[in-house]
């Protein structure tokens, strides 16, 4: 699922042509102990008005973290969800949120006869990088099974954290 993401991307072409190899590496280092996510590419972007500092981990990572997610994180967690998340979900996606949206305005209409409501739509600055790293491992911790998975996840909660005290309050509202 990462390669697919971004199949053009050198790097993503760089990979694959001896993902194999870079598999049964990425296998022995989870294994073994010794996998520690890489330092990740950081790169100013400017979307729908607004700057954004994006930190992009490397191909290796995003493997990585694909799998845990797919075979580890979504399974533990799926049953536990609300049904309205949408996000990054099989059988879930656009067409089916929007058909919940659809339903949720004629609902709304039909109990207040109006349509003079408001959705609230929100974007959050640096969401991974300000979590309580320590209550995420609580939480989603404690439903991982196995020590490489439990090992995997913490290592990549770690590599979210971002060093932002030397910068000043307007330095970090940019971010």
């Amino acid at each position: 699922m990462a390669l697919k993401a971004s199949p053009m991307k050198p790097l993503t072409q760089k990979f694959e042509d001896n993902w194999l190899h870079n598999i049964g590496i990425i296998q022995g280092d989870l294994r073994s102990g010794r996998y520690v996510p890489a330092k990740k590419t950081e790169f100013i972007i400017r979307e729908r008005g607004k700057v954004r500092l994006i930190r992009a981990a490397p191909m290796r990572d995003k493997v990585v973290q694909h799998a845990l997610c797919d075979f580890v994180l979504i399974p533990a967690i799926r049953p536990k969800i609300i049904y309205d998340n949408y996000a990054s979900l099989k059988h879930r996606g656009i067409s089916m949120a929007r058909k919940r949206f659809e339903m949720m305005v004629h609902k709304f209409y039909r109990k207040h006869k109006t349509n003079q409501g408001f959705i609230l739509l929100m974007d959050f600055s640096g969401y991974y990088d300000n979590m309580r790293h320590n209550l995420v491992r609580k939480i989603v911790g404690g439903i991982i099974k196995g020590p490489v998975s439990s090992r995997t996840f913490d290592s990549i909660v770690d590599s979210c954290k971002q060093d932002v005290s030397f910068l000043s309050d307007d330095e970090i509202k940019r971010l």
